[in-house]
């Protein structure tokens, strides 16, 4: 079933424009909040209440509740809610559960919360359980034009929305640097620590020499060590000795290699985190030195000229997740909770995880986008490599075909892969065999380049303790 038969022909009678957006079955706003990546604030639904005068709907953000002793207050009613069970009947053409919030099309009183007049654009349940449709900024303002407005709801946080802070494409890339600047003026983002800029400018400086990049890291005891530490594991099996940090990039890991992975080394202490629990920095570092790890040994073996850079394919695995990371900088109580629902929750897709513990309240503008694309923002601030931001900031979207795709199914396929292997949460969809198809493999040769990768878990484990210590 598409549209209702009634909603459409009112919006054709109005000349209002709006798109279908289809999805998979559902029969609740919880359970379309987790198939469809919208803002719940801009879901518009109709709570239905009677008194002796009639019945009546209220129009309002999905999660919001109707306030009835404020709106009684407000109209001089005595108003009571109404099941939904029993006011589905009033939407003969709507699936259950499917009845759209503009409950005016039916004939219908309605009332709209002032909240919603001020979206910049909506989204409403279409009638049917499989699609959804939305409206744009003139379209909105069209649909709710003359209809009567009162403050009638409560929000489950200590404050309400800042609904107009984000105004957020569909297409999160298209829009990137708008919804880098809008994040920026309404939190406090971590800055990239000094070194890691120092080591970002040698990076895009083509003139930078070797010497320039031992200097800076020699700068920093701790980073020299660990760039030490990883140039002499097994990892590498170099048989001579590594006597200094210049021996690690001459000898052994080169100035690209050594440069991504100490920019990521350096990144991370951007973040103060707990160290226990499936989103403490153990686990985080140990799931991210892997998928570093995996993307720069399938890398190092992909047929044909793809422009693929090992040590950028590298810096993308260990990175593709910092968004977990600036979501427990800015959401600490939010985070504690997803980590907990993680744990109990193994193999439940973390993009739907997050929405129940942010699906409520002002973090839901920036949560709605997904950690993925929150990473890519603080990425694309910190001006690290295009590369990195897109792998980031899609390895969430499944069939991605576009700019640096070929560093986002790296990241895809590795995070499918660990999953599978006990390493890392189910954080990203697809089919393996596709993924390794569009990096030029068969299912079967990928999977063989990773388990023979795997036989280093020994000693990955062992320097991902050492990144989170």
């Amino acid at each position: 079933m598409s549209i209702a038969e009634t909603l459409n022909q009112y919006l054709e009678k109005r000349q209002i424009p709006y798109s279908e957006i289809p999805h998979g079955v559902a029969q609740t706003t919880d359970q379309l909040l987790q198939l469809v990546d919208i803002p719940a604030d801009h879901l518009l639904v109709a709570t239905p209440i009677i008194d002796r005068q009639g019945i009546m709907f209220v129009i309002h953000a999905s999660n919001a509740e109707l306030d009835v002793a404020k709106l009684n207050k407000a109209l001089h009613r005595t108003f009571q809610l109404l099941s939904a069970r029993q006011s589905d009947r009033l939407f003969k053409d709507c699936e259950e559960g499917a009845a759209p919030a503009l409950a005016n099309a039916y004939g219908l009183p309605v009332v709209v919360d002032t909240h919603v007049l001020g979206l910049s654009r909506v989204w409403m349940r279409s009638g049917s359980q499989t699609s959804l449709i939305h409206f744009a900024k003139t379209a909105a303002q069209k649909l709710l034009h003359g209809l009567q407005s009162h403050d009638c709801v409560r929000w489950n946080v200590a404050r309400e929305p800042v609904l107009q802070s984000l105004e957020l494409d569909t297409k999160p890339l298209k829009t990137l640097e708008d919804v880098a600047r809008r994040l920026q003026s309404v939190y406090s983002l971590p800055p990239m620590p000094a070194i890691a800029v120092s080591i970002l400018h040698l990076v895009t400086n083509p003139a930078s020499q070797v010497g320039d990049l031992v200097r800076v890291i020699e700068q920093d005891p701790s980073l020299a060590a660990q760039i030490m530490r990883y140039a002499r594991s097994a990892l590498f099996n170099f048989p001579g000795k590594i006597e200094s940090v210049k021996d690690a990039v001459t000898i052994v890991l080169g100035f690209e290699r050594v440069a991504n992975i100490a920019m990521g080394l350096a990144a991370k202490r951007a973040f103060v985190l707990p160290a226990n629990g499936p989103l403490g920095l153990n686990n985080f570092w140990r799931h991210s030195l892997y998928n570093a790890f995996l993307c720069q040994q399938i890398s190092l073996q992909m047929p044909g000229n793809k422009g693929v850079l090992p040590g950028t394919a590298y810096l993308a695995g260990l990175l593709h997740n910092f968004g977990i990371l600036l979501m427990g900088q800015i959401f600490t109580p939010e985070y504690k909770m997803l980590s907990g629902l993680i744990a109990q929750h193994p193999e439940t897709p973390v993009s739907v995880l997050e929405r129940q513990v942010f699906g409520m309240g002002w973090a839901q503008d920036v949560i709605s986008l997904g950690h993925g694309t929150i990473g890519g923002i603080l990425l694309k601030l910190w001006n690290l490599p295009e590369a990195a931001v897109k792998a980031a900031a899609l390895h969430q979207v499944p069939g991605y075909v576009g700019e640096h795709e070929t560093y986002v199914h790296l990241v895809q396929v590795s995070n499918l892969l660990l999953h599978e292997a006990g390493i890392g949460e189910h954080d990203t969809y697809g089919d393996v065999d596709v993924l390794f198809s569009s990096l030029g493999f068969s299912g079967e040769q990928g999977r063989e380049i990773v388990a023979e990768a795997l036989k280093y878990s020994t000693e990955l484990d062992i320097l991902a303790d050492e990144l989170a210590a």
